[in-house]
């Protein structure tokens, strides 16, 4: 385990350091999308649509967050395409189960329907709504850790690493968008403080998209690590390369 560990704090340091560029483009947005949902409750002219604020589906943090998913998807699927590694092709179907649980909000009417059925307790000060959300996180989390199983068996040691790599990142991501989420509302039943409330929200939304570029620097390094075929087709060009001429 602390050999795996090491592995991966070193190919996402890789990543880190080999597309810095590309780490800045896609965090630059962060702040004045953070610092704007602040200015939209401040009623600042040019502030005044309710897509500033970040605790709201489909604001523009979010979208921007769906827009990253979707670029490490393709990205993934490149990959897949390259290198005939499946586990490539799980991990893009895995995102896209996010993408779509986040868009379409199945773990807040899968936590509504558990708890308007009093399927769930109520435990440390969190809602049976809230408890349900958990249950139904859990079970899209299984959907999600059955394509990784049928599809973790990668031919190469570089195509390990990183599964293993985007599994920690994975991980980050649930940490930041359920646990500081359930977090928020143990917090909120205790305290009124807003300074409070607006840090713990801060906390979620930036972790939140800033693990998913993380996952669009990470797929792109996988794509254009030195060494690896650039073409964005090969294996259909090596296919007509090979067939006859047409006399």
């Amino acid at each position: 385990m602390p050999a795996l560990l090491g592995r991966v704090a070193a190919s996402l340091d890789q990543a880190r350091r080999a597309n810095v560029g590309l780490v800045l483009l896609v965090l630059l947005p962060v702040p004045p999308l953070l610092i704007g949902h602040q200015l939209h409750f401040w009623d600042l002219a040019g502030f005044d649509s309710s897509r500033w604020n970040v605790d709201l589906d489909r604001s523009y943090i979010e979208i921007l967050g769906y827009a990253y998913v979707a670029a490490a998807v393709a990205l993934l699927v490149l990959a897949w395409r390259r290198e005939r590694e499946r586990v490539y092709a799980g991990w893009a179907l895995v995102l896209t189960v996010i993408v779509i649980d986040d868009s379409f909000r199945l773990h807040e009417t899968g936590g509504t329907w558990l708890a308007g059925r009093t399927a769930v307790p109520t435990v440390l000060g969190l809602r049976e709504k809230d408890i349900g959300q958990l249950v139904t996180w859990a079970l899209i989390g299984a959907v999600v850790l059955l394509a990784l199983w049928l599809t973790h068996r990668p031919r190469s040691a570089a195509a390990r690493d990183d599964s293993f790599c985007l599994l920690a990142m994975l991980g980050l991501l649930v940490v930041v968008a359920v646990g500081v989420d359930m977090l928020s509302v143990a917090v909120a039943a205790v305290t009124d403080s807003t300074e409070v409330k607006l840090l713990l929200l801060w906390i979620e939304s930036g972790g939140e998209i800033g693990v998913m570029a993380g996952l669009v620097v990470y797929a792109w390094h996988v794509v254009r690590r030195p060494g690896r075929d650039q073409r964005l087709w090969p294996y259909a060009a090596d296919a007509a390369r090979r067939a006859p001429a047409a006399s």
